[in-house]
C-alpha cells in the first residue's frame, strides 16, 4: 500500500493530474469501492434516498428539492436544520445515480435532483 501511495505522490510531485492515474476500468471500480467504503453520509441520507428512489424511479425522473425538504420536515421532525442535511446530501448525490439540475415543471424553472443512471437494485 506504502508503494500506491509513493507512485501516487512521485506522479503528482510531477504535475500529472489525478485522472490521468486512473486509466482503466479495473482501476477505477476499485477506487470507487475504496471512496464509497470511505465515504461518510450525512444525517438524513437514508431518508432522502428512499425518497428519491421512489418519486424518480426511471432514468430522467426528477423531484424538487423543496418537495425534498418539505418530505424531511414532516417525516423526520428529528432534523432540525433541513437545508444543511440537503447541502451535505448534495455533495453525494451523483454517487447514487442523481445531479441536482434546473427543470421546467407546469412552466416554473425549478431546482431538483434528477435520476441519471438507473437504480442499481434492478
Amino acid at each position: 500500500m506504502l508503494q500506491i501511495w509513493a507512485e501516487a505522490l512521485h506522479l503528482y510531485n510531477q504535475g500529472k493530474r489525478w485522472n490521468t492515474w486512473i486509466n482503466d476500468d479495473r482501476t477505477r471500480a476499485l477506487c470507487a469501492k475504496v471512496q464509497e467504503s470511505a465515504t461518510v453520509l450525512p444525517p438524513g441520507f437514508d431518508e432522502v434516498l428512499d425518497y428519491l428512489n421512489v418519486k424518480c424511479p426511471k432514468v430522467g425522473d426528477s423531484v424538487a428539492i423543496r418537495d425534498v425538504k418539505d418530505y424531511l420536515r414532516s417525516e423526520t421532525p428529528y432534523y432540525h436544520d433541513v437545508d444543511k442535511i440537503i447541502n451535505r446530501f448534495s455533495g453525494v448525490i451523483y454517487s447514487f445515480g442523481f445531479e441536482r439540475a434546473r427543470v421546467k415543471k407546469n412552466g416554473e424553472v425549478i431546482r431538483a435532483y434528477r435520476r441519471t443512471e438507473s437504480r442499481s437494485d434492478e
